[in-house]
């Protein structure tokens, strides 16, 4: 009876994730779950790799109008002192793109003020050029979660709404 409920209460996508595979660390996005109370539905996910243009993830058959890109605390430190020029460019594609983001697993307050160990860069200086970045690169959104569980849930939650929005173009 409980495998019964709980497998009416599991809603099934229509649609997939895809993950870049140069990812290193990717999402598994289990644990999610959609609506509240007595709505409240878990939602099953499926993924699949593939290289894609840009971005870490994106949605299958849409991979030319969204793309997000996952920065952890010390990886988004680590692109903004040796890897610049190279994020530079990955911006300059995810701003080609309908929507895109780059979510950071961590908020931005935290991220200037406990820089990760290690990391020569100066903090203010990643608030300068984020705030540069945003204004050159105005397509591309940068969202700020308080680690990785509530990253991973707001990438789903992105993915989800432009799929909502945009699957009746297909």
């Amino acid at each position: 009876m409980e495998t019964r409920e709980k497998r009416n209460k599991t809603l099934k996508h229509a649609w997939k994730i895809v993950i870049d595979t140069r990812e290193q660390c990717p999402y598994n996005f289990e644990y999610m779950s959609i609506g509240s109370g007595k709505s409240r539905r878990d939602v099953e996910i499926l993924t699949v790799a593939h290289k894609l243009k840009c971005g870490d993830y994106s949605i299958e058959g849409f991979e030319d109008r969204i793309a997000i890109e996952r920065k952890s605390p010390s990886d988004l430190y680590s692109t903004l002192s040796r890897g610049r020029e190279r994020f530079i460019r990955e911006l300059a594609l995810l701003n080609q793109l309908e929507f895109a983001a780059v979510i950071v697993e961590s908020e931005w307050a935290q991220l200037l003020t406990d820089p990760p160990d290690r990391s020569r860069l100066n903090p203010v200086s990643v608030d300068g050029m984020i705030l540069a970045f945003m204004i050159r690169f105005p397509k591309v959104h940068w969202v700020f979660r308080p680690g990785r569980f509530a990253s991973s849930k707001t990438v789903y939650k992105i993915l989800s709404r432009f799929w909502e929005d945009n699957s009746s173009e297909q």
